[in-house]
């Protein structure tokens, strides 16, 4: 009940967050839990909200188990490359993941704009 409260309350300032560093080279941006429910997202196919969500908190997770079983601390954020797409994922406080997809030439921007949005999420009262 209280993981719901939070959600409807941050939505509407992350998804202004998101609007101010969206940029052409993004493809998609999501703030889901850790358990993989979307909080709010930007993407350029809205129908797969709830997939995109999903499946990076999985991937996440999954890097999250992988890095503790060889005694490592968690990863600060998972990278995927393809020829033309950057997959970012980064945790945010304990109970949430940010991915943000694009161009994959644009790496640099991409990591800029990453780090750029979960500071300014961290920051916010409401994820607080």
């Amino acid at each position: 009940m209280i993981q719901e409260r939070v959600t409807i309350d941050i939505k509407p300032e992350v998804q202004r967050i998101f609007e101010e560093h969206h940029d052409e080279v993004v493809e998609a941006m999501v703030l889901a839990s850790k358990n993989g429910i979307p909080i709010a997202s930007f993407l350029n196919k809205p129908e797969k909200n709830e997939s995109f969500g999903a499946l990076t908190a999985t991937i996440f997770g999954a890097s999250d188990v992988i890095f503790t079983s060889f005694d490592k601390t968690t990863p600060d954020m998972v990278e995927i490359v393809s020829d033309d797409t950057i997959l970012l994922l980064k945790g945010i406080g304990k109970s949430a993941v940010l991915a943000i997809m694009g161009v994959s030439s644009e790496k640099s921007l991409l990591r800029s704009i990453m780090d750029s949005v979960s500071a300014k999420i961290e920051e916010s009262i409401s994820f607080n």
